[in-house]
This record gives structure tokens, sequence and C-alpha cells, in this order.
């Protein structure tokens, strides 16, 4: 039986179906180099092809999300076969950047729709380019699941390139009408021009969140966008919380900080004193939870350690690993949990050696902390992506799912 939720890493990779491709079959000749244009056709005819393929485990195993083509017929572009990756979740849907494309780029590839419920992939285009749109972060469309289940909201929130910068506008396209609305707007002023989204959900069905992990977080109702002018709110991070310059080399924000919609309640997670980390230095591991109207955050748990001390624990000292700082808090979306990951990775030679990789399952309600191996090879090198897509797979319907 599926999990009720998983892990996944952002970035999705596409193969050959090796069950679908003809015996003997091959590529065809790609010939010259194509125009951009029939390398954009390339793609998306390429991308349309795709079949989703999920392999899931419980947490904090890795879960995989691969998406296959069923033939050989259509020549992958120069240079490889794209990837695309995870930029939000709802419910029993994935939504991913295929390709290389980018709000306000002519770059090849189109927007993905994973169901869970029916195992099936459709494709959504690129919004219509305008060369004054600027993408507002890394990942930036917002899916949200119908009321009934069957159809789906898109958001692509963008800023535009003019002498104003609070100007943007957000792009919605509906399952059920297939085609891109526009509707302009204004950023809040005390949001600044720095802010850029590294993470972006939905909560309650109809908010949409951008996230910036080092400023705060922008919100609009898709309920207002649909019968009236398009307004946003400006969130920003809890007042206890650490501030950090933006233009820091050692400052990765995503190595220290997340933030996700868990059980109906956004809770943002972050660990204080990683940055600038000395080895015996304290850690404070924290979470606060925004109040349902959004008009503030509470500090819910805390849970302060030293590195040292967990490196104590009698699983690491049978297994050896190498004393390193962990990373990359993910919310666990059903328990009062925190995971964080570390690879062990040791210079042999004057290269380095990945050793293995690992869980810190960190329980905040009884303040205790477990030693998880990965069963897999999976180097932890980016902030994992957590989802209840799962839950909703055929053979989960035991699975409590939450309301959101």
């Amino acid at each position: 039986m599926a999990p009720s939720w998983v892990l996944l890493d952002r970035r999705v990779y596409f193969s050959h179906d090796t069950v679908e491709t003809k015996e003997g079959e091959e590529p065809k000749d790609r010939g010259t180099p194509p125009s951009s244009e029939d390398l954009r056709n390339t793609i998306t005819a390429l991308l349309q092809t795709l079949k989703p393929n999920a392999q899931v485990a419980d947490p904090p195993q890795f879960s995989y999300l691969h998406m296959l083509s069923p033939t050989k017929s259509i020549p992958p572009p120069r240079g490889g076969v794209p990837s695309a990756r995870i930029s939000s979740a709802d419910k029993n849907l994935v939504a991913l950047n295929a390709g290389r494309y980018r709000p306000g780029s002519r770059r090849e590839g189109c927007y993905l729709i994973y169901d869970a419920r029916k195992n099936s992939l459709s494709t959504v285009p690129q919004l219509p380019f305008d060369d004054s749109h600027a993408n507002i972060g890394y990942v930036s469309a917002v899916v949200v699941c119908d009321g009934d289940g069957t159809g789906f909201v898109l958001a692509e929130l963008v800023r535009m390139r003019s002498s104003d910068a609070a100007n943007a506008a957000l792009y919605l396209w509906q399952s059920s009408a297939a085609e891109w609305v526009i509707k302009p707007g204004r950023l809040p002023l005390e949001m600044r021009d720095e802010f850029s989204a590294q993470i972006c959900f939905s909560s309650g069905g109809s908010i949409l969140c951008w996230v910036d992990l080092l400023e705060g977080m922008l919100v609009c109702d898709l309920r207002t966008v649909c019968s009236s002018d398009l307004e946003f709110r400006f969130i920003p991070l809890p007042q206890d919380c650490p501030t950090y310059n933006v233009y820091d080399p050692q400052c990765d924000v995503e190595e220290f900080r997340s933030m996700a919609c868990v059980g109906g309640a956004i809770k943002f997670v972050a660990m204080d004193g990683y940055v600038g980390h000395e080895p015996g230095d304290e850690l404070e591991l924290a979470v606060w939870t925004l109040s349902p109207d959004f008009s503030g955050w509470k500090k819910s748990r805390v849970y302060k350690y030293n590195v040292g001390n967990i490196w104590a624990n009698e699983t690491h000292q049978t297994i050896g690993t190498q004393e390193s700082c962990p990373a990359f808090p993910v919310l666990s979306m059903r328990e009062d949990v925190v995971y964080l990951a570390f690879t062990d990775i040791r210079t042999v030679d004057n290269e380095l050696d990945c050793r293995g990789d690992y869980w810190l399952r960190v329980d905040m309600e009884k303040n205790k902390v477990h030693f998880c191996p990965q069963s897999t090879d999976h180097m932890v090198l980016s902030q994992p992506f957590a989802s209840e897509f799962s839950a909703y797979m055929q053979g989960a319907q035991d699975h409590p799912v939450a309301n959101h």
C-alpha cells in the first residue's frame, strides 16, 4: 500500500520506456542543427509523449517520479533529453517546469501536471511570450486542485519589467477552459525588489503562496482573483528569526530553512546558527506556525542541539560517518517531525568519495533524534520536496488524507 506522503528530489529525469519501445527501433537521424522554433516544437512533441512512473517509499526513504518516453522515434534534442523540476503540488496533483523554459524567456519547454489519482500526465503551454516578463523566482507555478478533484488551476506569477518595480501579472490556466488568462496587479510596497521565490504552494484550496526564505511570503486569494482585481499581501518572516545578507556567498538559504502547508497550517522551519557554523557550536531548530488569519507567527517547537552530541549516538558510532552539519530541513506532512539530511563525503587521494546518505529524524514533540540511513545511493544536494500525491494513488484509499 502506498505511503500517505513521500519525499522527492525536485529534479525529475526523462528516459525511454523499454517496454513500449519496439525492438530494433532507433532514433531518426537529426540531420542539420534545428532552428530555435524547430527545437521548441521537437521538445513539445517529446513532452506530449511522456508517461509518468511513480515509485514510492515510506519517508525518509526517497520516492521517485520518472517520466518515460514511449518511443525513440522522436529524436532527443541536442545536448540530451531535458529534465523537469517540481514547482508545487496539491493533493493528487504535481506541477512541473519541463524543459528549459522559464517565464520571460524564449527557451523550449512547457508545464507538466501529474495526476496521481489517474496516473496521467497533461501538458500546459508556455505563457504568451512578452519580453517585459521576468520570473519572480526559480519556482513560481502554483497548482490548485478543483474542489471535486476533476480539474485544476495553474497560476504563474511574473514581474513586469518597467519603471515601476511593483507591477506584476498573474497568469491563470484552468483545465476546463484550456487557455491562459492574465490578471494585472501591483506587489505590496513592503515587499523588497530582491524578493525571489524558492518555494511556492497553495493553502486552504484557494490561497496562493510564494516564499522567499530570506524575506517572507507573498499571498493572494484565488477566489478574489476570479471575481475582482488582483490583490497581494506580504507576510514577513517571524520577528525573532535571524536575518542574513542575501548576497552572502555562504548563505544558501534552502540548506537551513523551509516552509510548507502541513495539515492545513502554514509552517516555517529554520536552523539558527547554521551559517558560519563551527564544530561544537550549538544549533537551534525551530518551527513557527502562521495564524489562520495570517496576522502573525507563533513559535511552536524548538530543539537545541550540538552536532557533536548527535554523532555520539550508538547508530552513528556503529556506522562511523563523518561528523558534518546536517542540512535541508523538511517538515513531515503527518507528524510533528523535521527531517535533516547529510551526506558522508570524504576526501580520498584528493578526490571526493561519497560513503552514504542519511537522515536525522527530529521528533519535535518528544525532543528526540533518530538516525536513519538511506537505502539508496541518492545524494541530497538540494532541498527535497514533500508531497501527499501518494495518498491518492490507486490502492491507497485506506490512508488518511488531511483536509486542506
